[in-house]
């Protein structure tokens, strides 16, 4: 007479035609005998930090970028997309503009937040953000006003930039 939603599941678990038995003995005995060797230990380490890497990148917005600028260059510096039809590249420019400076183009914090999570945004569509994190992260140079920015060419298909550069 028990109807409850435990019950459904011990039963469906039972009679579960999605698994043969061959599977669950195969199962089991890799649970009972794991790999010990140290390629599975290295390849289950590798694992592990990818899945990590891939959270973080997933949690990443406007303003842990903002935060990331702030950290390695001192100052909430402005970012913006750069097509170059000329080598057939994409950049994404670090400009020599803060957000406060009399020169930035950003009405308010909010903007310019909003802005900083638009370049997540496309970075992440093209598979570029975790390299350009950690481009930030690594390079040495920095933006100076009047005269540099910190160029990143994008990582682009052929399909990718046809379709970017396209007028």
């Amino acid at each position: 007479d028990d109807f409850s939603a435990s019950a459904f599941r011990n039963a469906k678990q039972k009679f579960s035609v999605d698994e043969s038995n061959n599977d669950r003995m195969a199962n089991a005995n890799k649970q009972s005998n794991p790999d010990l060797s140290p390629a599975a230990f290295q390849a289950a380490i590798a694992n592990k930090e990818e899945e990590e890497s891939n959270a973080m990148m997933d949690e990443f917005d406007g303003y842990a970028l903002r935060d990331l600028l702030l950290s390695k260059w001192g100052a909430p510096l402005d970012i913006d997309f750069q097509r170059n039809t000329l080598l057939s590249c994409v950049y994404c420019n670090v400009l020599p503009i803060a957000f406060g400076q009399r020169r930035c183009r950003h009405a308010s914090e909010l903007d310019y937040l909003m802005h900083l999570q638009g370049i997540i945004e496309i970075l992440r569509q093209y598979d570029n953000l975790e390299i350009f994190v950690d481009f930030i992260e690594s390079t040495n140079k920095v933006p100076r006003a009047g005269t540099d920015s910190v160029p990143f060419r994008l990582q682009l298909s052929e399909d990718q930039l046809q379709k970017i550069l396209k007028v």
